[in-house]
């Protein structure tokens, strides 16, 4: 792979290419990459009493109610997700493992924002063994906040958010989630 000499990095940056005040925003522009890139797939934990506990009251496609006070005690992954998203409908294996390895301390809930007929459908010829709510009714941040799927809020037992999952996570990441918010 090439690697640009420090003297390259310095002719870009202090040649005639660009002017002092070009150069200046190219440099908080890659600040702000370097800050971006540091965060992305992973949401600050927010730990201790001081955090809030978050609050949401879903209806899965077979009628059960899902809610914060209804999966309290558990590890609650919401995932959302779409059908036609590959990541996805990669992730929905893991997730499903997931929760049969720890059948009493997690808790998964699929949340598509298409309609109910497209996810009942896909549902029909790909069978998942856990709740799936569609369409996505509105809901409160962070889980309005939602920009890339599969996003999967991770929920501890107290109902406050431990982490943030962005992109297809396999097993053994979605495993380390569940750990890390016990």
């Amino acid at each position: 792979m090439w690697e640009p000499s420090d003297r390259v990095i310095q002719y870009l940056l202090y040649g005639n290419w660009f002017s002092p005040s070009t150069r200046r925003g190219l440099c908080l522009i890659g600040l702000a990459t370097v800050c971006i890139c540091m965060c992305v797939g992973r949401a600050p934990a927010t730990k201790g009493s001081a955090a809030r506990a978050l609050n949401y009251h879903l209806t899965s496609l077979d009628g059960r109610t899902l809610s914060s006070d209804t999966l309290s005690g558990k590890v609650v992954f919401l995932d959302m997700w779409a059908t036609w998203c590959a990541p996805c409908r990669k992730t929905i294996p893991a997730l499903e493992a997931l929760a049969e390895a720890f059948p009493n301390e997690v808790a998964v809930v699929g949340i598509s924002s298409e309609p109910a007929e497209t996810v009942k459908k896909f549902l029909a010829k790909n069978p998942v063994r856990y709740p799936m709510v569609a369409p996505a009714p509105p809901m409160s941040k962070p889980f309005s906040s939602v920009q890339t799927i599969p996003t999967i809020f991770v929920i501890r037992r107290n109902g406050t958010l431990s982490t943030v999952l962005v992109g297809a996570h396999d097993l053994e990441q979605l495993t380390a989630a569940f750990r890390s918010a016990e």
